[in-house]
């Protein structure tokens, strides 16, 4: 699970089938510091929109970390504030945000604030009435869906490149609140719409991504919490959040073109006859103007034994691949004998 240095009371995590994600460092382990700029004061703005400079909010804590999404998955997106910890204020206020889509703030309960644990955990996005029933639009990784430009309209095209940089994010933001008696009408929103179905072709140009989040509707019962809903009422005169847990999830190919997994060594899976091809390729490749080595002068070798000469190769071609995993030897008959590591 995601924690933040100086907040390690305050956790977050995606959840994907019941299991927590596994996470993943960035190998700067800092993330592109244009955008994690352009999250704080998009994150912000969403309660304040009349921050706009970076200097209001650069010193916000934020933490990274990448997750695999695979399609057809739901997933659900979790917090927890551990007994203890006050953070000067009345109690905790959470938002969580899905590429183009975020919640309502979440407020903790005071006697929780100050005692106990508080955790909340957030699958799905509610819609509808008492009279037309209820819906509840749980995350679910899909495969992106990219449509012609000539199949939408100007206003769509425009959104979606002005949303470009939210695709494949998830965000989950912590407010400090102070009290508030203060209750109001609450009425949900339409239907969240996600990206999947909108997206130009040359939104994704370049990118990595290729999953995103599309809403899987199912009718539901009536929200508890709908009609009557706190109002946020924040501690801070800016409205900015106290802390900010970003996830960025990519497929596996994904991860390995960014940089945040090793591709594994294909010959990890190869057995000992593969193995022993590809030395053969090698060695038939390898002779320039002296004796041609062919199969029937070449001789495995699987146990240690005799004094070898180590075949020093780039792995930028199968044949060279092949020749980092074997010692060869000459015998006194004039055979190569090939010992296998």
């Amino acid at each position: 699970m995601a924690v933040i240095d100086g907040l390690e009371g305050l956790e977050a995590w995606v959840e994907v089938n019941g299991q927590k994600a596994q996470e993943y460092n960035k190998p700067d382990d800092d993330g592109d510091s244009k955008d994690i700029q352009s999250t704080q004061v998009y994150v912000t703005r969403c309660t304040n929109a009349d921050v706009v400079d970076f200097d209001q909010v650069k010193d916000i804590p934020y933490v990274l970390k990448y997750i695999e999404a695979i399609p057809d998955q739901r997933f659900k997106l979790c917090f927890k504030k551990i007994a203890g910890s006050t953070y000067k204020c009345h109690h905790l206020g959470v938002t969580y945000f899905v590429d183009n889509e975020r919640t309502s703030i979440v407020h903790s309960k005071t006697r929780e604030h100050k005692d106990l644990d508080w955790s909340h955990v957030c699958g799905a996005l509610a819609s509808g009435s008492d009279t037309d029933g209820w819906k509840a639009h749980h995350f679910k990784f899909a495969e992106a869906e990219q449509v012609s430009e000539d199949d939408l309209s100007t206003e769509q095209i425009s959104e979606a490149l002005r949303n470009a940089n939210r695709y494949a994010k998830i965000m989950v933001a912590v407010y400090r609140m102070s009290y508030s008696r203060t209750r109001n009408n609450h009425s949900l929103k339409e239907a969240p719409i996600g990206l999947a179905q909108s997206i130009p072709k040359n939104a994704l140009k370049g990118s990595t991504i290729t999953t995103i989040n599309k809403f899987d509707a199912q009718p539901c019962a009536r929200p508890r919490w709908a009609g009557k809903k706190q109002i946020s009422e924040f501690r801070d005169p800016l409205k900015r959040p106290c802390a900010i847990f970003e996830f960025r999830y990519r497929s596996k190919e994904g991860l390995y073109q960014e940089g945040v997994l090793e591709r594994p060594d294909p010959m990890d899976s190869m057995s000992p006859e593969e193995l022993r091809r590809l030395a053969r390729i090698g060695l038939n490749h390898e002779s320039k103007g002296g004796i041609k080595r062919d199969e029937d002068d070449v001789e495995i070798k699987q146990e240690n034994g005799e004094t070898a000469l180590n075949r020093k190769r780039s792995a930028s071609s199968a044949m060279e691949i092949g020749q980092k995993r074997y010692k060869e030897t000459i015998r006194n008959d004039g055979k190569v004998e090939i010992d296998l590591d």
